[in-house]
């Protein structure tokens, strides 16, 4: 035994120097948050706060009589109702400013916008009455809430944070090495269109040297195109800016290679979305209707901070959360604050990053070896069946694709023009369908086979193979076993059949979300 282990008085030394040295370092590291804190009990300089309670918070942003509802703005302070750009959702905001100082004080919720209240005002609502609904005046406030995310609330910053980029900055050492110096506006515009030795690292073309529209990039590969195509122009989304650089890209400079909405952010979710709902051209996408499912699996998506609008869905949740209708479960690399601080009724499952299709693949194998999918709704061939249905609209489950592979068709759809029964690219010109055993027109019957393979000879003299959809969905899911899946996934070939099973028991108000997690190279695969 060690001498220190047998001295109790050596073992509180220790003890106390440990504690010692421990609080040290806390008041080292936390000075400036420790001096704030003095400043707020103790005041600075003997001064005392304004308010023994709230201390120096705000001046109340208006007052409302809560007996007869009468209002009273702050002198000095107006409100403006409009939109934050915290994010790409846009959601509506109402600013408090300081008239004197210029200063924006306070982002609340705008009681006006669908996404920042749950029954929004209409827009004709005078705003005396808009500010009465968020007050105590009737309970209106606790009623119907207007909120601003913490994200919104911090767009502030960027108004006043001491650290933003308000001039403009060139690199002055190596890439990485995070040296850099301000420079004149007039001195980036220079350099950007002259060129020069700009980083002390060699000649670099400018604009104007690159702005050749006669010389190939390389001849050898005309399809790279002349040497304007070296000037490249990107950005992350629309700032309302868009149409100003697409003019100046494609236009006056004349290169091609202009960068929008990428999949590092969440165009391959849309793209994805946007071919399930045949409309690649505005990339129109779904979100799951939380007030009406009973389960939901978000794939890579953090519900309440992913896949805008999360504000809106946050407090869709929590309502449902509160209610106790809604399961859910979340399969993400990572563990979230949706899952983690949630008492019940939601999982999560973690996934190995980027396997999310081959995940999508094995439930899809389960559900169709188990009948776990919408029969009835996925054999209805045509919009005319789905009106008879009462549905909004049918599936191309039960169409009959080419399938064999010399043909120069292979997979598209087998048409009634391919069989002669119709011109091609006209409304007649309709994918055919196995019904009652026979050819048929998908807009001519009621329902259709959802599993059909066959040969088939088309107008020109030639026998294809024709497959259904569905056939081939189901073929694609079963090229691996459950197991093969589970450890490309990381996830136990249990935990797949559970879910799977689960989501097939709550029929057709099971949902997937997958808006947010699909940022990465085989995104839009992962979507569809």
């Amino acid at each position: 035994m060690s001498k220190s282990a047998q001295d109790p008085s050596r073992r509180r030394f220790l003890k106390g120097a440990a504690a010692a040295g421990g609080a040290a370092t806390f008041a080292v590291g936390y000075a400036d948050p420790l001096a704030k804190m003095a400043k707020g009990i103790t005041g600075s300089a003997g001064e005392k706060p304004r308010h023994n309670i709230h201390g120096n918070s705000l001046t109340p942003e208006y007052r409302v009589d809560l007996d007869t509802g009468e209002l009273t703005l702050t002198p000095g302070q107006r409100v403006a109702f409009t939109i934050c750009y915290g994010c790409t959702t846009r959601c509506g905001v109402r600013v408090r400013v300081d008239d004197t100082l210029g200063e924006v004080l306070r982002v609340s919720g705008n009681p006006y916008h669908p996404l920042s209240a749950d029954d929004h005002l209409p827009m004709r609502t005078p705003v005396a009455d808009a500010l009465r609904s968020v007050s105590a005046y009737g309970e209106q406030g606790q009623i119907n809430r207007s909120t601003a995310c913490a994200r919104g609330n911090a767009m502030m910053s960027q108004i006043t944070n001491p650290f933003r980029v308000d001039n403009c900055l060139k690199r002055v050492g190596e890439r990485g090495s995070r040296q850099w110096q301000k420079i004149s506006f007039e001195q980036l515009i220079e350099e950007i269109c002259e060129g020069g030795d700009l980083f002390n690292e060699g000649h670099v073309d400018g604009l104007r040297d690159i702005r050749d529209h006669d010389t190939l990039i390389d001849p050898d590969n005309p399809e790279y195109g002349p040497k304007a195509n070296q000037l490249m122009v990107m950005e992350a989304t629309d700032y309302g800016r868009s149409d100003l650089l697409k003019r100046f890209t494609l236009n006056a400079f004349a290169t091609r290679n202009y960068g929008h909405h990428g999949a590092y952010c969440g165009l391959a979710f849309r793209m994805g979305s946007g071919a399930v709902m045949n409309n690649i051209v505005t990339n129109a996408h779904v979100k799951p209707d939380i007030q009406n499912a009973r389960f939901i699996m978000y794939i890579g998506c953090a519900p309440s901070q992913a896949g805008n609008p999360f504000k809106r869905q946050g407090r869709l949740i929590a309502q449902a959360r509160a209610a106790g209708t809604l399961e859910y479960v979340v399969v993400d690399p990572a563990l979230n604050a949706a899952t983690s601080h949630a008492a019940d009724n939601n999982r999560w499952v973690p996934i190995r990053p980027g396997t999310d299709s081959a995940f999508a693949m094995a439930i899809i194998q389960w559900l169709l070896d188990n009948q776990g999918y919408a029969s009835d709704f996925l054999a209805l061939p045509g919009q005319a069946a789905a009106n008879a249905a009462g549905e909004t609209t049918h599936s191309n489950a039960t169409h009959l694709v080419i399938d064999t592979y010399e043909h120069p068709r292979r997979g598209y759809f087998l048409r009634a023009s391919d069989l002669g029964l119709a011109e091609a690219d006209n409304d007649a010109d309709s994918p055919m369908v196995v019904a009652n055993g026979e050819l048929a027109l998908s807009e001519e019957v009621m329902t259709a086979e959802l599993f059909a393979e066959r040969p088939v000879e088309l107008a020109d003299g030639t026998t294809v193979t024709v497959k259904s959809s569905l056939t081939l969905l189901s073929e694609s899911a079963h090229e691996y076993d459950l197991d093969t899946y589970a450890e490309h996934c990381g996830i136990p070939k249990a935990t797949i059949i559970e879910l799977a099973s689960r989501y097939a028991s709550h029929g057709r108000k099971a949902a997937v979300n997958c808006h947010g997690g699909m940022m990465s190279g085989n995104g839009f695969y992962a979507d569809y």
